[in-house]
């Protein structure tokens, strides 16, 4: 009988020369590929057997006695270098001609081991055995081997050659779930500038790590540490991504500071790292910064906006956070992304508003009672205008800085006042008729005589220029300086003055007139506004109940940022009962709304916000001029019903732990909340 051949394979059909034990080479379409990329390696250096279903690599890649000798072996070499020639072609290379092996991809196989032969492909400097079945490598082989790039991710590795080729730039070697450790000699490879081990199992980093000084990129992602000692990465000054992700910190890596001027990315996501260092300041060129889903809490340190100038991503979401710096506003040239989502947020800093270029602030899941939901999920442009508006007011004065006394001596800083005062006097004392002629004004010559405003706001000025006081000016604003002293007496002998600016300066003396003694007599005088918020040292001055005594015809008054006296029943706004019709005194610790300001009649503006005001009494229905009430940021539970039949325009209570008002009415606004409060009040 005739034996029966296998369909496709001619009887006597001859064996390829370069077929490996992996695969049957006979009419098979996998075989004659890796033929032919055997052949085409031959001629270009580069073996590329990429996802051919490999269980071994075939020995012709790495033997040089595989060479053909027969001329039947020489015509199969030639005839399939090109693969679109006819046989036997004219152009067809020669055998000789052939290149030391250069790169070796073999990815996307079964292949389980790597031959020892390959330490004959002495010019090799490219291997990428990954997605395949290795468990280990043969590290006498590879040692001498020239190797640039050694990739083995994917694989069963448990760990690799405890020394490796000292020429490597690039190793891959994560995804191999057993690989519990890095060699401990890897510090030897003085070349490395990529290092990727993602996903393993990895407890401990080798101390040699700190020896690659050329390392650039590095991954450590989705693996098991817990500590990271500072002088492993103190070494690594060149580095500039690294990602340490998925891990189990519990403190942030210092050591990683030694490469502040170099690192752009940095990822902490999904560690248990509590707080940020101040020695993030030293990261000056970072951009991205993720430090998400951690066990952070309180407040990020200023550092961060302080030195991370550069910064352009912020991503802080998932933690225990309950505000993010001020300090960010310094960012406001890079700033584009924020991420603070699911913290405890309770307020956010007004100073962000000032980041023009941020494109996403992500506060989703905070408890902030100081900003509706509305403007959270909306538009970040509107956000940020929110924020903004409520910067205290003397950072508008930052566009005037620098009309004078932005630079320049003391002397010519109080030099450039004296004639701004003397240019605001001229122009009040002469006016222009319809010809274009300077005539002096009629009404500056005896009775009232022209209103001179002064406006001396963010000059730098320590002391005020004399002509300012002699000026006989109606409104003065010296706002945002550096004054220390303005006496009694100087405001005493401006009997024009009704409206005078002092915040934001450093008063360490009161400004005004009060008694010798107690009941004693005081010369009053006609000033209508007075603004002394942001001089810190003046609260001293607080606990003497006739501060005002000698302005009792004030209607307006801004206190905020002086911290209120601890008992308030001496009546320090007594003498203002009957006459003031603004007050702000916000940022004063105020723990109690004062009581003189249930009986002022005339009342019509009240911001009494970020204080730790617990309630508010039923008298303030009395206040029936009240058109302006802000309690935001106090510690409010609940809300009188008498405030119901206030005819408020605004009422602000973000902020606060409201608890018998529905979210649901608070957003509805003033109307809304005075009629529920309203209604609750007793048949």
């Amino acid at each position: 009988r005739a034996m029966r051949s296998s369909p496709g394979v001619a009887r006597g059909a001859r064996r390829d020369p370069f077929a490996s034990a992996g695969f049957d080479a006979r009419g098979d379409d996998t075989a004659r590929g890796v033929a032919r990329a055997l052949l085409v390696a031959k001629q270009t250096g580069v073996f590329d057997v990429r996802g051919r279903g490999l269980c071994e690599l075939p020995a012709g890649a790495f033997d040089p006695e595989s060479d053909p000798t027969t001329e039947d072996e020489r015509r199969v070499f030639t005839s399939t270098i090109d693969f679109g020639a006819p046989e036997g072609a004219a152009n067809d290379p020669n055998w000789w001609e052939t290149h030391d092996l250069t790169s070796v991809v073999a990815s996307r196989n079964r292949i389980t081991r790597l031959p020892e032969s390959i330490a004959k492909c002495v010019a090799l400097q490219k291997l990428d055995l990954s997605r395949n079945l290795l468990s280990s490598l043969p590290g006498d082989a590879l040692l001498n081997l020239p190797l640039r790039l050694l990739d083995v991710s994917h694989n069963d590795m448990q760990a690799l050659p405890d020394t490796l080729p000292q020429t490597l730039v690039v190793l891959k070697c994560g995804h191999n779930k057993n690989m519990w450790r890095l060699p401990d000699d890897l510090g030897k490879c003085f070349n490395l500038a990529q290092l990727e081990a993602p996903a393993c199992n990895i407890q401990k980093l080798p101390d040699s790590l700190g020896l690659c000084v050329s390392l650039v990129e590095l991954d450590l992602s989705n693996n098991k540490l817990e500590t990271i000692p500072d002088g492993t990465l103190s070494g690594l000054r060149s580095l500039q991504d690294v990602d340490i992700s998925s891990n189990r910190l519990h403190a942030f890596p210092g050591g990683l500071a030694g490469a502040g001027d170099s690192l752009r990315i940095l990822n902490l996501r999904e560690n248990h790292i509590v707080c940020v260092p101040n020695a993030i300041e030293r990261f000056a060129v970072l951009n991205e910064l993720y430090i998400g889903s951690n066990r952070l809490s309180g407040s990020l340190p200023d550092a961060i906006g302080h030195g991370c100038l550069a910064l352009v991503t912020l991503d802080v979401s998932r933690n225990s956070l309950t505000g993010l710096p001020a300090s960010l506003a310094n960012l406001k040239k890079t700033l584009a992304a924020i991420d603070a989502a699911e913290n405890d947020l309770q307020n956010v800093a007004p100073e962000i508003g000032t980041c023009v270029n941020l494109r996403s602030c992500n506060l989703n899941g905070n408890p902030l009672r100081s900003i509706r939901q509305s403007v959270i999920t909306g538009p970040v442009k509107d956000l940020l205008k929110l924020l903004k508006a409520r910067l205290p007011e003397v950072l508008d004065g930052d566009i005037e800085a620098g009309a004078f006394g932005s630079g320049g001596d003391e002397t010519q800083v109080a030099e450039d006042a004296r004639r701004a005062v003397l240019a605001a006097i001229n122009k009040s004392t002469f006016a222009v008729d319809a010809t274009g002629v300077k005539r002096t004004n009629p009404s500056s010559n005896g009775g009232k005589g022209n209103e001179i405003s002064l406006n001396l706001r963010g000059k730098g000025l320590k002391h005020v220029p004399s002509e300012a006081w002699a000026s006989r000016a109606t409104r003065l604003d010296l706002g945002a300086n550096a004054l220390t002293e303005v006496f009694p007496e100087t405001i005493r002998g401006c009997p024009d003055l009704v409206s005078l600016f002092l915040d934001d300066n450093n008063l360490t003396v009161w400004p005004l007139s009060v008694p010798d003694a107690p009941g004693g007599p005081v010369t009053k005088i006609s000033l209508r506004a007075l603004r002394l918020d942001g001089n810190a040292k003046l609260s001293l001055f607080l606990t003497n109940p006739s501060c005002f005594l000698s302005a009792p015809a004030l209607t307006s008054l801004d206190l905020s940022k002086l911290k209120s006296p601890a008992n308030m029943d001496g009546g320090l706004l007594a003498p203002l009962i009957g006459t003031l019709e603004h007050l702000r005194w916000e940022k004063g610790s105020l723990a109690a709304v004062p009581k003189e300001v249930y009986v002022m009649k005339r009342l019509k503006t009240l911001r009494l916000s970020d204080n730790e005001i617990e309630d508010v009494q039923p008298a303030i229905a009395n206040l029936q001029n009240l058109d302006e009430l802000d309690l935001r940021n106090n510690v409010l539970a609940k809300l009188p019903p008498d405030l119901g039949l206030c005819s408020l325009r605004s009422l602000q209570l973000e902020g606060n732990p409201l608890r018998s008002i529905r979210r649901a009415i608070l957003d509805k606004g003033a109307a809304a909340v005075l009629a529920y409060l309203k209604d609750k009040m007793p048949a």
